[in-house]
């Protein structure tokens, strides 16, 4: 029996970061659907931003962003390893350099074939972001985009090859069954309409625009309650610490909504996450203009996965993915077109429950089950030539 041995490029729990939490759940799903599979992770730290974590036994070298003779040993470190594949997950923001460049020099002293998932790909890129990913592109064996309309911008904006680029969506767990109605009651939801919005927070998640949009539906609907968990990006809370999450506390109390709104400032696990994703009423992806190039949302691939209507701004990925009728789209910075249509929801129950249909109807084919597939099955490829 032929063990299947990758090695992944990536940051890694306990790190909070989205590509983090990526390929964690990747791999574990990997290796429970296939036991060949034999996975083993580099690592990113960032020591400049005092992101130095401690790592379990699956992390076999640590690399840090802000070093670039680090990139230098991890190329060593994978030309002398057992595995013979790179599996690289590249976002600009978990690289160093002038201009997030060093992740050039890891791959330009590699021995051993990689490929390559992009995380991001700008509909209008400067140059050295396209500079960067064509060279990855170039000197990957394949590129794997996660949504179509990532697929298309790179093929006709960057000049990508149609023959290495795959689309392979982000994935997300199939929903748990659950006793929707007693988790309501023991989280204090029951007669409430629940919004809930989650991540990795910061002023581009338009956070803003919902708890206006919220002072704004209350006046019609008292029930409504809106939930944003989670807690800024590490990198960011650091030099800010609370001071993000008081300002929208506080805001939410100058808007007379204080008992509409419920910011734990927590980061949930995943477990607890799907259950209130299970128990809410409508998921809603209110990020300003400064996210409309935005071409993939793990929030909004987690609410389809859960079967969960959506109003959400007119960003890329939810133009995309939610055009069958699964949501409803907003204005950008817009607290009263984005209250309207959450309005719309709330009144319609017959809407809600045919968006809420197309939801999981289109969300099934994020479920990790079928994405590990894909990922799998281009593993197999690679170390069959």
């Amino acid at each position: 029996m032929v063990i299947m041995k990758v090695l992944f490029l990536s940051s890694y729990p306990p790190r909070r970061c989205g590509i983090a939490t990526f390929t964690f759940n990747l791999i574990q799903h990997l290796k429970n659907y296939y036991p060949r599979f034999s996975p083993a992770i580099i690592a990113i730290d960032d020591s400049k931003n005092k992101e130095i974590h401690q790592y379990g036994k699956e992390v076999v070298f640590v690399m840090d962003q802000s070093l670039p003779s680090s990139y230098e040993r991890a190329a060593v470190f994978v030309n002398d390893s057992s595995y013979p594949l790179l599996h690289v997950q590249h976002e600009y923001g978990i690289y160093g350099g002038a201009k997030c460049f060093l992740i050039l020099k890891l791959v330009q002293n590699l021995k051993k074939p990689f490929i390559v998932t992009f995380h991001s790909v700008s509909p209008e890129p400067e140059e050295w972001e396209k500079e960067i990913l064509l060279n990855l592109h170039s000197q990957s064996l394949f590129t794997i985009v996660q949504s179509k309309t990532a697929k298309e911008i790179f093929l006709n904006i960057y000049g990508g090859k149609m023959e290495k680029l795959i689309y392979i969506p982000h994935g997300v767990p199939k929903p748990p069954s659950i006793d929707r109605e007693k988790i309501r009651e023991k989280l204090g939801w029951k007669n409430r309409f629940v919004i809930l919005t989650f991540g990795l927070l910061n002023p581009r998640k338009g956070l803003e625009d919902l708890i206006q949009a919220t002072s704004l539906i209350s006046k019609e609907f008292p029930q409504v309650y809106t939930v944003i968990l989670g807690r800024p990006h590490p990198r960011w809370e650091y030099k800010n610490g609370e001071l993000y999450l008081n300002f929208l506390r506080k805001l939410a109390k100058d808007k007379g909504v204080e008992k509409n709104i419920f910011i734990p400032g927590e980061y949930l696990p995943e477990e607890e996450l799907l259950s209130a994703l299970l128990a809410s009423d409508l998921v809603v992806t209110p990020y300003n203009s400064h996210a409309e190039k935005q071409v993939v949302s793990g929030v909004l691939t987690y609410a389809l996965g859960c079967g969960k209507a959506v109003v959400s701004t007119p960003y890329l990925h939810a133009k995309e993915l939610l055009s069958s009728g699964a949501g409803l789209l907003a204005e950008f910075e817009n607290p009263i077109s984005l209250a309207e249509k959450i309005k719309l929801v709330i009144k319609d129950r017959e809407l809600h429950k045919k968006m809420e249909s197309k939801a999981l109807n289109i969300g099934q084919q994020f479920y990790w089950e079928e994405v590990a597939k894909k990922y799998w099955e281009l593993y197999q490829w690679v170390y069959q030539q």
